[in-house]
């Protein structure tokens, strides 16, 4: 219980670093009271972290509704809104899969012609091996198979989603690239609920650079987390789509979320002959064009 209580506590306070807890806890007296003075070292407390993710998730959700039944949640109504968040992978190291099959080809050049220099003399090779048993390779040749073997499994993954995947990142195969910031960088789409007096009700984070299809897996965690039904959504225009509002009635929600064409109206980011512009007589089967003509069938 304890070194949970000091994993929720540090993260509720902004601090995800398991040196820092450990720092705070000899010298914060509110963590010196959640862990009853106890002192771990910082890789007791990130080891704790790993190997209890799920219970930890649970820790979270309770405190929601702890704050619920204390009425300090005003639940009824959330605001969705999403983050792209830079993943820690070079977006040079995003390739398609030719061009991973290029690189391995030339780490196995490399790999032989390594191979190749260790053998020049018998010399050289003692001064490498010396004693050592000659599956003792160098450095250099063991980093070489290393990045063998890790291209040889990207390549794999090309294989199993064959048609799904265009391009995967050496570092950190799941991020996928997104516009963020005004850049197109390796990253991950962040998504969050949260109430008008800002409790976070729901989370998650998502490969998927469109907005537009995480409103309603948001909505299903919020209601799951608080135990009742949602009753209004705030959203931004990204999240604009004639499904989500269709889910949200059927659903009986009341959403807010501005219609994108409207956004685009406001910046003055639009095209005056959109097809948003035509308006449709269904009792006339007939279109009026932005300059108020009639468009007929011919």
């Amino acid at each position: 219980r304890v070194p949970g209580e000091r994993n929720v506590v540090g993260c509720a306070m902004g601090e995800r670093s398991g040196r820092t807890i450990a720092s705070k806890i000899k010298t914060d007296t509110a963590y010196m009271y959640l862990a009853q003075m106890y002192q771990p070292d910082f890789r007791t407390i990130n080891d704790f972290r790993k190997n209890n993710l799920h219970e930890l998730s649970q820790f979270f959700v309770d405190i929601v509704r702890l704050c619920k039944e204390l009425g300090l949640v005003e639940v009824g109504k959330i605001n969705i809104d999403g983050t792209k968040i830079k993943a820690d992978a070079a977006s040079r190291l995003t390739k398609t899969q030719s061009q991973y099959q290029e690189w391995l080809e030339k780490t196995k050049t490399h790999i032989q012609e390594i191979l190749g220099e260790a053998q020049i003399t018998d010399d050289e090779e003692d001064k490498v091996y010396g004693d050592s048993s000659k599956d003792d390779l160098p450095e250099d040749i063991n980093t070489e198979r290393k990045l063998k073997t890790k291209l040889e499994g990207i390549l794999a993954q090309f294989e199993d989603k064959k048609g799904e995947e265009q391009k995967i990142n050496l570092t950190d195969p799941d991020a996928k690239f997104m516009k963020t910031g005004g850049k197109i960088e390796t990253a991950y789409n962040c998504q969050i609920a949260a109430t008008d007096n800002q409790f976070i009700v729901a989370c998650d984070v998502v490969r998927e650079p469109n907005d537009r299809e995480q409103l309603k897996p948001v909505v299903l965690q919020a209601k799951e987390i608080i135990g009742e039904n949602v009753l209004e959504v705030a959203a931004d225009s990204v999240y604009f789509s004639y499904d989500n509002y269709e889910y949200l009635s059927q659903q009986g929600i009341t959403g807010y979320i501005p219609d994108q064409y409207l956004a685009k109206v406001k910046r003055q980011d639009y095209k005056k002959y959109s097809h948003e512009n035509f308006q449709y007589n269904s009792q006339n089967d007939v279109y009026t064009c932005p300059e108020g003509k009639i468009l007929k069938k011919y």
